[in-house]
This record gives structure tokens, sequence and C-alpha cells, in this order.
């Protein structure tokens, strides 16, 4: 999986979601890091986000990190990329 497939990820939004900034940043800050070169298994923790007004879709979110850390300790993650659009 490469930085430009993780930053790509896009989520629904609803009422009462996970902080946009908060999961934009997130996805963000790892894609630089697998861009870096970095492991992608330094991953396997399930993050936490505030909740705000208009936000991400909670379970999409969550849906995804838990994908993304299985995937990852069993070795798929570039077919995780390929089914990565959660909106």
């Amino acid at each position: 999986m490469t930085g430009d497939e993780f930053g790509g990820v896009r989520f629904p939004k609803i009422l009462r979601g996970y902080d946009v900034r908060q999961v934009d940043g997130l996805l963000s800050a790892r894609a630089r890091l697998l861009d870096a070169g970095f492991s992608p298994a330094i991953f396997t923790l399930q993050p936490t986000f505030a909740k705000v007004m208009r936000g991400y879709e909670p379970m999409a979110v969550d849906r995804f990190f838990d994908a993304l850390g299985s995937g990852y300790r069993a070795g798929r993650a570039r077919s995780l990329a390929a089914t990565a659009r959660f909106s």
C-alpha cells in the first residue's frame, strides 16, 4: 500500500460523526510515513477520534482501521487498498 492509496481513502459524512480534521490528519500522517519507508506494521493500534456535529461516519472509519490492522498482520495491505473506498 502506498501513501497515495492510503491518503485517498474517503468516508461518508453524517451528523455526530468523527472529526474530519482528526481523521484526515491521521491518514495524511500515516501516508507520509509509508512514503518515507516505514513499515505498515506500526499502524496496528485502533485510533480514537472526537465526535463533532458533522463528521465522518464512525462505523466506516472504524471498519477501515480494523481492516487495516488485520490486513497488515495477515500481509494483505495491497488488497485492502483496492477496496478502501468506504464512502
